[in-house]
């Protein structure tokens, strides 16, 4: 007789992967980000030190989050070709449609796209994270009959996210609170788009393709 086969359900008990981005201590109710505490980065770092975090293994000095601003205000700078799409067929879609869609057009000005290497793989990942909520507050402010507002260089991450959104510079206490809930949900784990990213980039694809299919399992 055949011996029937143990088929798993979900990742439950299967080490599917390793990482020092973070750990989730449940029992302890500890959340840990890049070695540090979750603690002791909320409210004490911004979202662009906790993702030079995650993406060089430490934390910045001034110099280098002074290069890391410079290089996310130019890559907000989203080019015509990506601007006419969202102003054509995109500007009628929705919500994660919309974002789905859009995310896909990150590779039309890029001709290093399909280079994966891990120095390549950082100026990716910097220029997407900048361009992102750029796609997104360019759609909400078309939908509103709202002309676009692009961010002054000076503006950080989260500043520059309420400004692209509201036309205008929020105050500090707003951006102070953006800033913490950013850092506070900056590493996903294993949840199911993360999980979906980690099995596109696993194929050596390129990270613009490993985006756009993480936005389609976040839906």
């Amino acid at each position: 007789m055949a011996r029937s086969a143990t088929v798993a359900r979900g990742l439950e008990g299967i080490v599917s992967h390793e990482t020092r981005l973070s750990e989730v201590d449940g029992t302890a109710g500890r959340l840990t980000i890049g070695g540090y505490d979750i603690g002791d980065l909320v409210g004490r770092v911004s979202f662009e030190e906790a993702a030079h975090l995650l993406w060089f293994g430490r934390l910045p000095n001034a110099a280098e989050l002074a290069d890391l601003h410079r290089e996310m205000a130019q890559a907000r700078r989203l080019p015509h070709i990506i601007q006419t799409a969202l102003e054509g067929s995109i500007r009628r879609a929705t919500g994660m449609h919309a974002l789905r869609m859009s995310a896909a057009l990150l590779s039309l000005d890029d001709p290093g796209v399909d280079d994966i290497g891990a120095e390549a793989s950082r100026v990716h990942a910097i220029r997407l994270t900048a361009r992102v909520p750029m796609l997104v507050t360019s759609h909400f402010r078309q939908r509103q009959g709202q002309a676009l507002a692009l961010p002054p260089d000076h503006l950080g991450f989260a500043a520059a996210y309420l400004y692209a959104l509201e036309g205008r510079e929020a105050d500090a206490a707003r951006i102070a609170a953006l800033d913490a809930y950013l850092v506070a949900v900056i590493e996903h784990g294993m949840n199911a788009s993360s999980f979906t990213a980690r099995v596109i980039a696993s194929t050596n694809s390129d990270m613009v393709s490993a985006i756009t299919g993480a936005i389609g399992a976040l839906k």
